[in-house]
């Protein structure tokens, strides 16, 4: 098969993002096959290109609709809704949408209840934890946990976050993606998963528009997705905010919960910081008022990992708190860890 050069590449997601039809874009790229057009395309993050293509109508009475008359359809709606919903069908957005983050969602949680609290499963890697991550949620159905909150990073990505990062993962294309997440991810009775997306989670919708876990979250009624990088929990007199952190892992493990905690404005500084990216648990107490959590995550090291010298802890976390009428008044976490990784979990 013949090489992609930069300039084809680019052609064909333009000639995609236009809306064309499957016989146009045939004849767009005379010298590929269609089976090459499908890989490639595959290869920029998505498994089914004819979601993308545009449909000809060719009797008035049709049932498919063309990306015209889907934007008929839409005419009054306002822009960012227009182009969340054009997304869910399946077209590709050529205009970036802002991304739904750090929104405030009211949470009932009764005096002394727990919750449990995971981030980073990557799950389409090859040294995903899916078996303890299965482990952990059995735990908390036990000790009748019902609110389990996700620091992002539910998928591994489109495999473009660094280099050698495709050949460590076991699924490529956000649709495989989120079809293997719907079914595999621990779904039990009673139990519902508050989520935030990570920079992993991220790279598709940097890429293409499509926002994976509003794809997983719409197929499991038992995800609830909070949007991108970070959330607000608010209940009385308290609030929590799950974040998802970027860059690298610093010298000491508590710097980058540092600096978070000395940037954030009074006004938003929660009570509690449940902090996800790092892979490696730390709690920073009472840090401007705040008890800081840094979480742990359900992936072995990566070569990439290795080749670094960083050595992530795979673990869940459970936390308990109580309050009065002027805020927080107690709070304890108790980490549930998996010393053992298994080899070969997917």
């Amino acid at each position: 098969m013949a090489f992609w050069k930069e300039k084809e590449v680019k052609k064909l997601i333009k000639e995609i993002r236009g809306g064309i039809t499957k016989d146009d874009l045939k004849d767009s790229f005379p010298s590929r096959s269609w089976g090459s057009i499908e890989h490639k395309f595959r290869q920029l993050g998505h498994n089914k290109i004819d979601t993308y293509l545009k449909v000809e109508n060719k009797t008035k009475n049709s049932t498919l609709k063309t990306l015209e008359v889907i934007c008929v359809e839409l005419k009054k709606e306002k822009d960012v809704k227009l182009l969340e919903e054009m997304s869910r069908r399946g077209y590709i957005s050529v205009r970036e949408r802002e991304i739904k983050q750090d929104l405030i969602y009211p949470i009932d949680i009764g005096p002394k209840e727990r919750i449990g609290v995971v981030a980073d499963t990557h799950l389409g890697s090859q040294y995903q934890q899916l078996s303890h991550l299965h482990r952990f949620y059995n735990l908390c159905k036990k000790r009748g946990i019902t609110k389990i909150l996700h620091a992002g990073d539910f998928t591994e990505g489109n495999g473009k976050l660094y280099r050698g990062q495709i050949y460590e993962m076991f699924l490529h294309g956000a649709d495989a993606q989120v079809e293997y997440v719907v079914k595999a991810y621990p779904n039990i009775k009673g139990i519902t998963t508050y989520a935030i997306g990570g920079s992993h989670d991220y790279s598709f919708y940097k890429e293409t528009g499509y926002d994976v876990l509003d794809a997983i979250a719409r197929q499991r009624k038992d995800i609830k997705y909070l949007g991108m990088f970070g959330a607000y929990f608010k209940m009385k007199n308290i609030s929590i905010y799950l974040m998802h952190g970027d860059s690298g892992v610093a010298y000491a493990r508590s710097y980058k919960m540092q600096k978070i905690l000395e940037q954030i404005s009074p006004e938003k500084k929660p009570n509690i910081l449940l902090l996800g990216h790092y892979h490696v648990p730390c709690h920073l107490s009472g840090y401007r008022n705040v008890e800081g959590l840094q979480l742990p995550c359900f992936q072995a090291q990566t070569p990439y990992l290795k080749a670094k010298g960083l050595y992530p802890f795979v673990a869940g976390e459970i936390i308990e708190f109580t309050s009065d009428s002027k805020g927080l008044t107690s709070f304890k976490y108790e980490t549930i860890p998996f010393y053992v990784v298994n080899q070969g979990d997917f």
